[in-house]
């Protein structure tokens, strides 16, 4: 599994393991980038996936959940709310993210598959500014999987790699981390959070009032 790293068990903290003791796991040959399925609630493949999908059905509720897709070896760390699962999965150079929907009407389910290079020239420049990179030695990179908590009661679960391994827990940790400045947006695909230059917001402008962090190295 490539996205596997054994120091990062080692280096979690008690908090840490509580917070995942939350998540459910499911596993199967997935291969999620498949578009669209039908009749998928017949199918062996995709039956656990659906039931945890459909107890969000018209409830105020997520659900973390951990995904492991075994017909690409990919994992995915993401959430369960209205019966869409949107995931990420993190790796040493790019961050894949799924939005999994499921239409219980017509049997359907329908995959969002997008995969997103890390270390692209603009990317390096997000990390490390306009500075050179200059000497001998290891660049060492920190992945931030940020728990939002929005006015609303909302959560959202943002991965966030970083050269800068301090933990985000409060606004002003996630302001100075990411150097925030009016119109800076974090997040992947529909999943982000933005600055206005005085408080963070969700993509429908709700104010977020609280956050949490684990923190591992890439």
């Amino acid at each position: 599994m490539n996205s596997y790293n054994g120091r990062q068990i080692t280096q979690m903290r008690f908090k840490d393991v509580r917070e995942l003791e939350k998540f459910k796991f499911v596993s199967n040959g997935y291969d999620l980038q498949t578009e669209r399925l039908e009749h998928v609630s017949q199918d062996k493949i995709w039956k656990s996936l659906i039931n945890i999908l459909m107890e969000t059905y018209n409830k105020p509720i997520n659900i973390p959940l951990i995904l492991y897709d075994e017909a690409r070896e990919e994992i995915y760390l993401g959430y369960v709310e209205g019966v869409v699962y949107t995931g990420y999965s993190v790796y040493s150079n790019s961050i894949s993210s799924v939005d999994i929907t499921y239409n219980s009407d017509d049997d359907i389910l329908e995959i969002t598959y997008t995969n997103e290079e890390l270390m692209s020239t603009d990317n390096v420049k997000t990390l490390f500014g306009e500075q050179s990179i200059i000497g001998t030695g290891n660049i060492d990179l920190f992945n931030h999987f940020l728990t939002i908590t929005a006015s609303d009661g909302s959560k959202l679960y943002i991965n966030y790699p970083s050269s800068k391994n301090l933990e985000c827990d409060s606004l002003q940790d996630l302001t100075q981390m990411t150097k925030a400045v009016n119109g800076t947006k974090i997040g992947f695909g529909s999943t982000y959070i933005n600055y206005n230059g005085s408080i963070w917001q969700t993509a429908n402008s709700t104010a977020i009032t609280a956050v949490s962090d684990v923190v591992t190295t890439l």
